[in-house]
C-alpha cells in the first residue's frame, strides 16, 4: 500500500501517490512536473479526480522483486462501461526497455524549463553515449547539468 496515498500532503506523498499520478491522466491526458505542485494538490478538480481512484492490493501477487508485480488497471465509466488492461513489467524496465527515441522524448519533456532549451538534445545524446565521450564532453555535460539549470 506504499503508493495508496489518496490525500497527498508532502512532496513524497505527491510523487508516490497512484491517485495523484492517475488524476492528471484523467483530466489532462498527461503527467508532468506541474502535477506535483501545491496548486494542483489543492485544486478541487484534482482532489475530485483523485477520489475516483481506488487502489486494490492483491496479496496473491507476491513477486520475487517489486518490479515483477503485475499491474492491472480497471476503469469503470459512469455509464457502466468497463475497460481493463494488465502489464507484467513496467515500460522502461529491463524486460520492456524504451527506445532511444522514447528516451529523448521523455528527457525533453522532463528537462524543459530546467535545462536551457538549446542544450536538451545535446545533453540527452551525451547521456546516452557516456562511454564514448571525451574529457571535454564530460566537462561540458557536467557544466550543463550543474550550472546551466534554470532552477
Amino acid at each position: 500500500k506504499i503508493c495508496d496515498r489518496p490525500e497527498p500532503k508532502t512532496i513524497g506523498d505527491r510523487q508516490f501517490s497512484f491517485q495523484n499520478s492517475i488524476a492528471p491522466i484523467l483530466l489532462d491526458r498527461d503527467v508532468n512536473f506541474s502535477h506535483v505542485n501545491e496548486e494542483k494538490i489543492n485544486d478541487s478538480t484534482f482532489k475530485d479526480a483523485r477520489s475516483k481512484v481506488e487502489i486494490v492490493m492483491h496479496p496473491d501477487w507476491r513477486p520475487k522483486y517489486a518490479m515483477e508485480t503485475p499491474a492491472r488497471v480497471e476503469i469503470e465509466l459512469v455509464n457502466g462501461k468497463e475497460f481493463s488492461t494488465e502489464r507484467q513489467y513496467a515500460i522502461g524496465s529491463p524486460q520492456e526497455p524504451i527506445s532511444l527515441k522514447q528516451f529523448k522524448v521523455l528527457f525533453s519533456k522532463f528537462t524543459k524549463g530546467i535545462l536551457p532549451e538549446a542544450k536538451i538534445g545535446w545533453t540527452a545524446d551525451a547521456i546516452m553515449n557516456l562511454e564514448a565521450l571525451d574529457v571535454q564532453d564530460v566537462r561540458e555535460l557536467n557544466r550543463v547539468l550543474v550550472f546551466e539549470t534554470t532552477h
